[in-house]
């Protein structure tokens, strides 16, 4: 008997622990939104310079660079919060011209060979009186074209030689034996014209051949807090070609402060929320348990305090919000960039969990 009583007296008393032991709680979420416009800007600029030596290459960029900040300060613009995120240079190979083996190798200048084209037409002539032609001499002729309208036909010549003389004299032979067998088939003389002819040099060194160029890359950045300046700030850009790479990032001077603003909007908001549904209820609204910037983390927190009541939080109303400066771009940057400042949106998103009573 005295084991059944001991039995039911420990029973009594955990069930009594554990409800002593149970928290009531609510979880309600707090939001707040603005749109603001941008008072500030940061803008990515890229110097490209290429020269044939890394020192020239790299005078050339560092010229461009102080002419641009001279340009800037003429116009009141402040350069100090420019910053160089990358500099660097590379060697790579380019194609030289044939003028420029001209100038680099006076003896380039005697031609090697004479190519020759000659063009020459048949009027008002059938397909009929020109076969055999084409059969005699398709190893002279290297085109054929005929035009409808007027009925005739369109042929082309070419000859190869290393003296301009004799590719002159080999191709008129070439023109006068395709113009006698013409004539003796049926074609008037005077519709066989000779339209055209080209002499064109040819030099050992017109060759595709290669040269060390350098290229130099300085890719910075600078803030602009005055907008009113930014189309001045991309003239002057321009006119010292150098290039906007990527967007412009607007942004928001006192950010942080209009943030820590609506993070009291929204932690009030919740608190309104949470007094509203116990209105009827009877129950007091006591401190909050649990304060997340992440909506879906109150349902872990729910889980959490039902398994092990142990919360250890610290909750400070000024907010620690962490949002990364909006970025405004045309998706088609390479086509064009769009400048406009358009409203930032800014969104501050709570979770509360109170303690209830």
């Amino acid at each position: 008997m005295k084991k059944l009583i001991l039995l039911m007296f420990l029973l009594l008393s955990t069930l009594s622990f554990t409800v002593s032991n149970v928290v009531r709680k609510i979880s309600v979420t707090g939001n707040s939104e603005r749109e603001v416009m941008p008072d500030m800007a940061k803008i990515s600029f890229s110097i490209n310079t290429k020269k044939n030596s890394l020192s020239l290459a790299t005078k050339d960029s560092n010229d461009k660079l102080e002419k641009f900040k001279s340009d800037l300060n003429k116009k009141k613009i402040n350069i100090s919060s420019l910053e160089t995120l990358s500099f660097y240079s590379t060697k790579t190979k380019e194609n030289i011209s044939e003028e420029e083996i001209f100038r680099q190798d006076s003896s380039s200048k005697v031609p090697t060979s004479y190519n020759i084209n000659l063009t020459f037409s048949i009027l008002n002539t059938e397909f009929d009186k020109i076969s055999s032609l084409i059969n005699i001499s398709e190893d002279m002729l290297k085109s054929v074209k005929k035009d409808y309208e007027t009925n005739s036909f369109y042929f082309s010549l070419n000859e190869i030689d290393s003296n301009a003389d004799k590719a002159m004299n080999n191709i008129f032979k070439k023109f006068d034996i395709i113009k006698r067998e013409l004539i003796s088939q049926g074609i008037q003389e005077n519709n066989i014209i000779l339209n055209n002819y080209n002499i064109k040099e040819n030099y050992e060194n017109s060759k595709i051949k290669e040269k060390d160029v350098f290229v130099v890359v300085h890719n910075f950045t600078l803030e602009l807090k005055d907008l009113k300046k930014l189309n001045e700030l991309i003239s002057i850009a321009d006119d010292n070609s150098i290039n906007i790479e990527g967007s412009i990032q607007f942004d928001i001077s006192d950010k942080e402060k209009i943030q820590s603003e609506m993070y009291n909007e929204a932690f009030s908001q919740s608190k309104n929320k949470a007094t509203s549904i116990l209105k009827s209820s009877g129950m007091t609204l006591y401190s909050p348990l649990v304060v997340s910037e992440d909506i879906n983390f109150q349902q872990k927190m729910i889980d959490r305090i039902d398994e092990n009541w142990q919360v250890n939080s610290e909750i400070s109303l000024q907010g620690g919000t962490s949002m990364a400066p909006t970025s405004f771009s045309d998706k088609k940057r390479s086509i064009t960039i769009d400048y406009t400042p358009k409203p930032i949106k800014l969104s501050q998103n709570i979770s509360v969990l109170y303690e209830i009573k």
